[in-house]
């Protein structure tokens, strides 16, 4: 689980790496395949010294290029752009264009434009990270920040620039 404060383009590095428990099972005598075993316990990622038969604690951010296919470390790359502020201002917008309706009262035009635009805004983005697009997406959502400050007034929750 991923929290954004802002939305953009992001790249996830998944480190898959095996506990403890599963270095608790190996005969470690006659292990050749791997060498070098890494494995994660309470938080942490260590690795297993055959020599000593001791583990030391590594930082993971120096496992992230390992490509050594003779290690227990794995890892996957992702690419993804989060709309999720963006579609939290959008969905503010039209719980407060609802919750202050009132059919004797004329629509605020001003304020129909800023919805219909977030919206417009939203879908295309939605389009392209859809395609699998997301550096598109990313440029639209960049100048969309950069230049219109649409979602600052409607609530204290929108946090769209």
């Amino acid at each position: 689980m991923f929290e954004f404060s802002k939305d953009g383009y992001y790249r996830v590095n998944h480190l898959i790496i095996p506990t403890r428990e599963w270095l608790d099972k190996l005969d470690l005598d006659n292990v050749i395949k791997f060498d070098k075993i890494y494995f994660y316990m309470d938080g942490d990622i260590f690795e297993y010294n055959f020599r000593n038969k001791q583990a030391t604690k590594v930082d993971p951010i120096l496992l992230l290029g390992v490509c050594d296919l003779k290690t227990t470390v794995f890892h996957s790359e992702e690419d993804f752009v989060s709309i999720n502020n963006l579609e939290n201002c959008l969905i503010n917008y039209i719980n407060n264009k609802f919750s202050t309706f009132d059919c004797s009262k004329t629509v605020d035009k001003n304020q129909s434009t800023k919805l219909d635009y977030i919206y417009m805004i939203y879908n295309v983005l939605d389009y392209y990270i859809s395609c699998g697009d997301l550096l598109e997406a990313e440029r639209i959502l960049e100048d969309f920040l950069k230049c219109y400050n649409i979602c600052d007034n409607i609530t204290s929750k929108c946090e769209c620039v």
